[in-house]
């Protein structure tokens, strides 16, 4: 209901005094982009440094709290440390995936990620991540949000030189 209204509220100040056809409220709402923490987590993971930087700061904007981030990235980046871990040991990497709760849209670029970074990448990422919580938390000093855009920028950059290999 809040994005409605603050929609209406947008065509009101973009079209005063006017009569708002449909395509005038088509061509509004159209330029509206809404991103979330997963889709950051796919971009990221995806190496597309455009779209990562662009949902950064929609949700630095928006108001999200870095900690929201971090979890997301979390909750894939940690499970892929471990797939990467055991890959070494033999063991099965459909088997580590399902158990990680990692499915859908997510296993497709999960799995293509895996090749991309090396367990020293997850782990230096992983490490980042538990410095920008403690940060978050007001427990060490620093930036939330600068070491936040500094992770998933070098993270997407990992992944888009891989690409390209």
């Amino acid at each position: 209901m809040l994005a409605a209204d603050q929609e209406l509220n947008k065509l009101a100040l973009l079209f005063p005094n006017q009569s708002i056809s449909y395509d005038k409220v088509s061509q509004s709402i159209s330029n509206v982009s809404r991103y979330d923490t997963f889709e950051l987590t796919e971009y990221v993971l995806n190496g597309d440094q455009i779209k990562t930087l662009s949902t950064l700061n929609f949700l630095k904007e928006e108001g999200q709290n870095p900690i929201s981030i971090t979890s997301s990235l979390s909750w894939v980046l940690k499970p892929m440390l471990e797939i990467k871990e055991l890959d070494f040991r033999g063991q099965s990497l459909e088997s580590h995936l399902t158990k990680s709760r990692i499915f859908g849209d997510k296993l497709t670029y999960v799995k293509k990620a895996l090749s991309f970074f090396s367990v020293k990448h997850l782990r230096a990422a992983i490490l980042k991540l538990s410095e920008i919580d403690k940060i978050s938390k007001g427990v060490s000093p620093g930036d939330a949000w600068l070491e936040t855009g500094r992770l998933c920028m070098g993270l997407a950059k990992i992944a888009s030189r891989s690409r390209k290999i």
